[in-house]
């Protein structure tokens, strides 16, 4: 039975620079060293090529990227893509090139060893010590991994064709232990085969003994299943179900698109456990979220998550808040100012955000009313905080009278209510302050009933986006 992979169902984690670059490189060597890019170069070989009669560290490394002819080379690089690119994104590019280095020094040594026991003093070129350690260490990190390939069987006088689908250890195993048997049998009859099997055996078990010595995280089989079929759905995040997305985020990753897209589908779900895992997956990616992803789409997400259910940390809010001022998302950036308020009132993050919230409403939507009681908050939460003269500042620009008393939180749950000390509690408190949250809380939780349909399809989940609603009279924008 012969085997011909053609493809990994399991995507990279991040774009395989090395293994497009060693691709590269070989071609280009190829390329370069070939007679009209029919066979290598004869004097080549005799440059560069190691043999046990000028074996030295410097032809190990230039065999390793010499190929005979063109379908030597294309045999090498297509397994070299199927199970490199994913290796390199769990490895990173350094692991992955000391692999890939070792695995072809091993293998080369290996080839020479046994030439040697039988005499022969013959050339040895190609990459597929090194490519056979790499497919060693994809089997042992990526064993439930799907390789789809092209599979002919010949036997009782006839032919039998066509695609396969086998695990990772399957196809690896399959191919060591033809290279075990044809090497051993070679070596065993003092043959020397046109094939380098000892250098594919020598690169397979230093490849397998550098990913177990670097302790490489390895993936399970559910893991490995909801991977197989994000390749099937060529990628689209939205066709996965967010318990597929759940299974694949187990293991860290750099794509933030696909935390976001899990967070909107959790939060699609009904009842409010799916919210609390959306979160959780944003407070365990808060620092690349801010930094990779856009700012609208995650601030989006937490405002479809009402404030009773949870929070992540309120100098999130903050500095998303910030991030959206600076791409003129002033709405949306009252909203999360306003959302770290009512988190925690007189928590250290809510001194900068009531008086970035009332200068949106000063500055950005002329709202006088508004930026005065924002800026008497804040006198009255924050007498001596560290913005306390800016807030003075702004209740003078917009005619304000002095705050003297300071104020306190009262003991309520769902909502902040600001109560004066000194004088007898009014019968309903009621400011342009509280106004912004009489008018948002419901839209929010409208949102997030919509959201909770049954009725919306994958496509949906996936491309909607909370429309925050604007409370303004004009567009900043």
């Amino acid at each position: 039975m012969l085997l011909f992979p053609y493809r990994s169902k399991n995507p990279p984690e991040h774009i395989p620079y090395a293994t497009i670059g060693l691709i590269a490189v070989n071609t280009l060597v190829y390329l370069c060293t070939s007679d009209s890019f029919v066979e290598i170069k004869r004097g080549i070989v005799e440059d560069f090529a190691v043999a046990p009669t000028n074996l030295d560290p410097l032809r190990l490394f230039t065999s390793m990227f010499l190929h005979g002819d063109p379908m030597h080379l294309l045999g090498n690089m297509l397994f070299l893509w199927i199970f490199g690119a994913a290796l390199e994104g769990r490895l990173r590019i350094p692991y992955y090139l000391l692999l890939y280095t070792a695995a072809g020094f091993a293998g080369g040594l290996l080839q020479m060893w046994t030439e040697m026991a039988i005499k022969w003093d013959g050339p040895l070129i190609g990459a597929s010590g090194a490519i056979m350690g790499v497919s060693a260490a994809y089997m042992y990190v990526f064993p439930f991994a799907r390789i789809m390939m092209f599979r002919v069987y010949i036997g009782l006088g006839r032919i039998i064709c066509g695609p396969a689908e086998w695990l990772s250890w399957w196809v690896v195993g399959y191919y060591i232990a033809l290279d075990m048997l044809n090497g051993f049998l070679a070596q065993s009859m003092h043959l020397r085969s046109g094939t380098g099997h000892f250098a594919h055996i020598g690169g397979f078990f230093a490849g397998m003994g550098v990913a177990m010595a670097l302790r490489v995280r390895r993936d399970s089989e559910q893991l490995s299943e909801a991977q197989a079929t994000r390749a099937s759905m060529n990628n689209d995040l939205g066709l996965l179900s967010a318990n597929e997305l759940e299974t694949i985020l187990t293991a860290p990753t750099e794509n933030m698109t696909m935390v976001l897209v899990y967070c909107n589908k959790a939060i699609a779900t009904p009842g409010t456990v799916g919210e609390k895992k959306a979160l959780k997956m944003i407070e365990r990616y808060m620092d690349p979220l801010l930094e990779k992803a856009d700012p609208l789409w995650v601030a989006e997400t937490l405002l479809k998550i009402p404030a009773e259910t949870g929070s992540v940390p309120c100098w999130f809010y903050l500095k998303l808040a910030g991030k959206l001022e600076g791409l003129k998302k002033f709405d949306t950036a009252a909203y999360m100012y306003r959302r770290v308020f009512d988190l925690d009132p007189y928590g250290p993050d809510a001194s900068p955000a009531i008086l970035r919230f009332g200068r949106i409403w000063e500055t950005i939507y002329n709202d006088i009313d508004m930026a005065r009681d924002a800026y008497e908050v804040y006198l009255k939460l924050f007498p001596d905080g560290p913005l306390a003269e800016e807030a003075e500042k702004g209740l003078a620009r917009v005619g304000g009278p002095k705050v003297v008393a300071p104020i306190h939180r009262s003991a309520t749950i769902k909502r902040t209510t600001l109560d004066d000390d000194d004088a007898p509690p009014p019968p309903q408190p009621h400011s342009a302050f509280d106004d912004l949250a009489d008018e948002t809380r419901p839209r929010e939780e409208n949102v997030a009933r919509r959201a909770h349909s049954a009725d919306s399809t994958a496509a949906e989940q996936q491309t909607a986006k909370l429309v925050v609603p604007n409370p303004f009279a004009a567009d900043p924008e």
